[in-house]
């Protein structure tokens, strides 16, 4: 599983120029759209999704309790916004925002209070879903336990977690297997 926190204070002009009400020009890639008020208690720990292709079989009431879950327990009060995609959009942002032109099933952007205050989200997740499809059947699990998975891990990467040591590693498998329990 590979994703990518990357930072909107890197391309200005992007993400953080949508959070701030901006319209993009015709060759920026269309980002889910954000808000600069400040979320209400009905907002708070919440995961907005969009979905840009079909996944009739996802129950996201489930996945929202997850994340709702995992941000409770992190003490995170913002939402985050979850993308479920399709190859050739997750591939132009890998391509945008880390210059590697490769498919890859998840990447988060951090758009929390530290970097820009006025944001009020804690990040995005884009997912592929065409990935997910892959890696759910080569798992032998369903594409909610597959979607579940990655949202889970995108959401650990908003809050710092890491897997790039043997302790990162470690940890974050940790933490992906604490909250899939509250699906399987």
């Amino acid at each position: 599983m590979r994703s990518y926190i990357a930072r909107p204070d890197q391309d200005p002009g992007s993400l953080f120029a949508r959070l701030a009400g901006f319209t993009p020009s015709s060759n920026t890639l269309s980002l889910a759209s954000a808000t600069t008020r400040t979320p209400s208690r009905e907002q708070m720990n919440k995961l907005e999704i969009t979905t840009l292709v079909d996944v009739c079989d996802l129950d996201i009431p489930r996945l929202e309790a997850v994340v709702k879950q995992l941000l409770s327990d992190n003490e995170v009060h913002l939402p985050i916004s979850c993308v479920l995609t399709h190859d050739t959009h997750i591939r132009q942002l890998n391509k945008k925002y880390r210059n590697i032109d490769k498919t890859t099933d998840v990447l988060s952007f951090e758009l929390s209070d530290a970097i820009h205050p006025e944001a009020h989200y804690c990040g995005e997740i884009y997912i592929s879903v065409d990935r997910a499809r892959q890696q759910a059947k080569a798992h032998n699990r369903s594409l909610q336990v597959e979607i579940t998975h990655l949202t889970v891990h995108g959401t650990l990467h908003l809050l710092g977690f890491e897997h790039d040591t043997p302790e990162g590693y470690t940890q974050m498998q940790k933490e992906e297997k604490k909250y899939l329990t509250l699906i399987e």
